[in-house]
């Protein structure tokens, strides 16, 4: 039972090298704290439930608020609207501050169209220059937020890090949910780093379906050979949102293809704007 709690829920016991220097009285260490922790006493009922039943049990809802009044909500309605009428480039870019909230956004307008029935394929792919920078965040709001129900598809060496999710190696034509991938694997660019060989999954994300791809901070994948051109790779998708925390101007203002439609920006001017006027609340 101890190497399901450490496979599954990075707890270590004491006696792994380096954990428990200079102390006598704590038996396990988990994510920095220790056996007192809530969290902990939490995931330790997981990892027993794994290790009677062999099943890995489903991760616990703990987040339950809606979108924000005056910005997020904007954003969602104003990218549905624009999906819906059927536009040729199909195309909308979020450029946000830092913090705004563009993974729990970005989810809910997919989680919008899939309600409105405006999407063929219920499949869905998030993708980034930089992988390691925006996995956790993605995976955490699908999976602890109670607004989502979406199964999570991330590279099989990941999937230690992210016990709840499943694997590159499940999808079929059939599959749901969220797909997390990086950039360099839909354009067979051979690893990220050392230790993961993302190229042989290239060919199977292109024989998907995707309702709508994510480009997470394209301001990085922009300025990529090929990176911008999902359709030059081969992807099948019917709707692509452009993340990013840093307005970059090619793309909004040197370029026909963003324009007020289908472009929502939200930076520090805006806030201020905002926290004025909901400032009685």
């Amino acid at each position: 039972i101890h190497k399901n709690f450490e496979n599954f829920f990075n707890i270590r016991f004491k006696g792994s090298e380096g954990v428990f220097e200079g102390s006598d009285s704590e038996w396990c260490h988990y994510n920095g704290f220790k056996e007192n922790d809530e969290q902990f006493i939490k995931d330790c009922k997981q990892a027993c439930y794994y290790y009677r039943t062999g099943t890995k049990p489903k991760a616990i809802k703990t987040q339950f608020w809606g979108p924000r009044v005056g910005s997020q909500d904007k954003c969602i309605e104003k990218a549905f609207k624009y999906f819906s009428n059927n536009n040729s480039l199909n195309e909308f870019l979020i450029a946000s501050k830092c913090r705004y909230g563009k993974c729990y956004t970005s989810l809910k307008i997919i989680d919008k169209l899939e309600t409105e029935n405006v999407l063929k394929h219920h499949l869905h792919l998030i993708t980034s220059y930089r992988p390691s920078d925006i996995i956790a965040e993605w995976y955490d709001t699908v999976i602890t937020h109670n607004d989502f129900n979406w199964d999570v598809f991330v590279h099989p060496s990941l999937q230690n890090k992210f016990p709840h999710a499943k694997t590159l190696d499940d999808l079929n034509k059939n599959s749901k949910g969220i797909v997390i991938a990086s950039t360099q694997c839909l354009i067979k660019k051979s690893k990220i780093n050392d230790e993961v060989d993302y190229s042989k999954y290239s060919k199977k994300l292109q024989n998907l379906k995707f309702g709508v791809v994510c480009a997470d901070e394209d301001d990085v994948g922009n300025n990529k050979e090929n990176a911008i051109n999902f359709r030059a790779n081969n992807l099948n998708y019917e709707n692509v949102i452009r993340i990013t925390g840093t307005a970059y101007q090619e793309l909004i203002w040197e370029s026909n293809k963003f324009n007020d439609e289908n472009t929502y920006i939200f930076d520090y001017i805006e806030e201020q704007k905002l926290k004025a006027q909901y400032k009685h609340l």
